[in-house]
């Protein structure tokens, strides 16, 4: 679930908690009723469709999220209500006491979010959503429902399989490894990568004009490394290349590898065994040592050893990292470090 139609949830249940205590009294407020919002894109979304006079265009029923936004807005035209928006996250910059009340409530709904998601990770959510009273058609798909970009995720949804068993018998992992990968985090890394999309998908699928490939084609090409002169240059020598200059390389890497984590509120035990796998990888030879590691992340490297540290590379994570990266462990030695 995206953070916009988690926010559009939240509005929408309590919209509806304070319409249903209306009802249940037989009562008609006396004012306005006034909400507030840090999505500032649904706040306008709801504001602009409530608003408006026309009748709903067809095609506008396939807007994101369409569904929960459609029952916010049946809501808000029943009372006389107002939706404002307001900065999150203002209290990392002031004191709370400090803030105005609005932003301190805001503040509050934050933490009372944050604690709810963290007491559901480690569920198995289920993906396939009930249909809303004026929503009078819902799309599933493979037990997903979708509510956005529907041609795409239909077209997606439709290609995956093939593609990830492709992936498979390239990657030569053992059967059942490819259901332990985060897939959907995969997908938003190489989407929402700055690097052109052309490189990243040659680099993703091992198709880079590296000196192996290029001289299939091009014989007068000279297939060896250019820095240690190794034979059949290939993806994998590419990252593992020994020359002290692709040493400096790699090192620069790790280190804006390590500081970009740090930024984060990812645990320092799991941002190191990140940095190890990826060392040890770069250096052509398996981790050692891995009893080191804190006991609940023992899982977590053993699927990522199955999966190949290399992988982490090319977006491919384990479905374990995503269960852990905000539970108590990341908090817990957040809280740690700033103590």
């Amino acid at each position: 679930m995206t953070s916009h139609r988690a926010e559009a949830f939240g509005m929408w249940s309590l919209i509806l908690f304070i319409v249903r205590i209306f009802e249940y009294h037989k009562e008609d407020p006396t004012d306005a009723l006034s909400m507030v919002c840090d999505n500032e894109s649904l706040v306008n979304t709801v504001n602009k469709i409530t608003k408006r006079k026309r009748k709903e265009f067809p095609d506008e029923t396939l807007e994101a999220d369409w569904d929960v936004i459609n029952e916010i807005v049946m809501l808000v035209k029943s009372y006389d209500q107002s939706i404002e928006w307001v900065r999150g996250h203002q209290d990392k910059a002031k004191k709370r006491e400090d803030l105005p009340l609005k932003a301190q409530l805001n503040c509050e709904a934050d933490e009372l979010a944050e604690e709810a998601q963290l007491a559901r990770m480690m569920e198995q959510l289920k993906r396939k959503m009930t249909r809303h009273p004026n929503n009078p058609i819902q799309v599933h798909a493979r037990n997903v429902t979708i509510t956005a970009k529907v041609k795409r995720n239909l077209r997606r949804l439709a290609k995956a399989p093939k593609l990830i068993e492709h992936i498979e018998k390239k990657a030569d992992w053992p059967e059942g490894v490819s259901h332990t990968i985060d897939w959907e985090a995969h997908r938003t890394l190489i989407t929402n990568s700055e690097l052109p999309n052309k490189f990243v998908t040659k680099f993703v699928h091992n198709m880079l004009p590296t000196g192996n490939r290029v001289h299939l084609y091009k014989t007068y090409y000279d297939h060896q490394c250019p820095s240690c002169f190794t034979e059949q240059v290939d993806r994998r020598h590419l990252l593992t290349c020994l020359d002290p200059e692709r040493r400096k390389w790699k090192g620069k890497l790790l280190k804006e590898l390590r500081e970009a984590c740090d930024r984060t509120d990812v645990c320092q035990p799991m941002i190191q065994i990140l940095v190890d796998g990826l060392y040890h990888e770069l250096d052509d030879y398996q981790m050692e040592n891995t009893t080191s590691h804190p006991d609940n992340l023992q899982q977590l490297i053993a699927e990522q050893n199955n999966i190949g540290w290399d992988q982490l590379l090319y977006g491919r994570f384990t479905l374990y990292n995503g269960k852990l990266r905000n539970t108590d462990i990341s908090l817990t030695e957040k809280s740690k470090s700033q103590g």
